[in-house]
């Protein structure tokens, strides 16, 4: 299988860098962040995190295609900080390809909390429900009132908007006992084939409870 071929398979890593080549790449553009060890931290579809002490977390793209959603990031999130979002990660750094890494790569402060699936709402305690999703609800607003031009010019995907639509009806059947009886006849008429095409907006694309901190 030739390199082209392996960079467009999903999932695939084909830049791999370790933490002693993160970090030359580190002191080499933005050393101000360096204030403790690089440690492999985790990986997702497009990249590769690295610990950065117990302050910031270093991303590097995975595939050379990855790269390009970077501007569109840094967009969006320029955006919603401007729109008083105080959760968007602050002091973020874009570093550049070089000698040490071919590729454009990210830097952020952390942002602090648990993943939601792993911590669960019962363990936050009573009203935890209400809290978490008034504050999703709220992000969600102020995504979806940024400008589509931030973004490009959205893909016509049918396809797509089944495979959620289906995806969001089976989340629905099996929340429902926990939902009041007014929420779930909104949602259900919002996700029934007989509604109307929604405007289109910015939304995000994957915003399951392992995103939720």
């Amino acid at each position: 299988m030739s390199d082209r071929d392996d960079n467009h398979r999903p999932w695939h890593g084909l830049h791999r860098p370790d933490a002693r080549t993160v970090e030359a790449v580190l002191s080499d553009q933005c050393p101000h962040v360096l204030a403790g060890p690089v440690r492999a931290f985790s990986e997702g579809w497009d990249f590769t995190a690295f610990d950065v002490g117990d302050t910031f977390l270093a991303r590097f793209p995975k595939r050379d295609d990855v790269p390009r959603t970077i501007p569109q990031e840094r967009r969006v999130l320029d955006a919603l900080a401007s729109a008083g979002q105080s959760l968007v990660p602050t002091d973020r750094f874009y570093g550049e390809a070089s000698d040490l890494f071919p590729l454009p790569f990210t830097v952020h402060r952390k942002v602090p909390g648990a993943p939601l699936d792993e911590l669960g709402l019962r363990d936050v305690g009573p009203g935890a429900a209400g809290r978490v999703g008034a504050a999703v609800g709220a992000l969600l607003r102020a995504v979806h009132a940024l400008p589509l031009s931030l973004v490009g010019e959205p893909e016509d995907d049918a396809e797509g908007m089944d495979r959620w639509l289906f995806e969001a009806r089976e989340i629905l059947a099996r929340i429902r006992p926990e939902l009041p009886t007014a929420a779930v006849r909104r949602t259900s008429e919002r996700l029934s084939s007989e509604a109307e095409t929604p405007d289109r907006v910015v939304t995000h694309g994957d915003l399951g409870p392992e995103h939720i901190l």
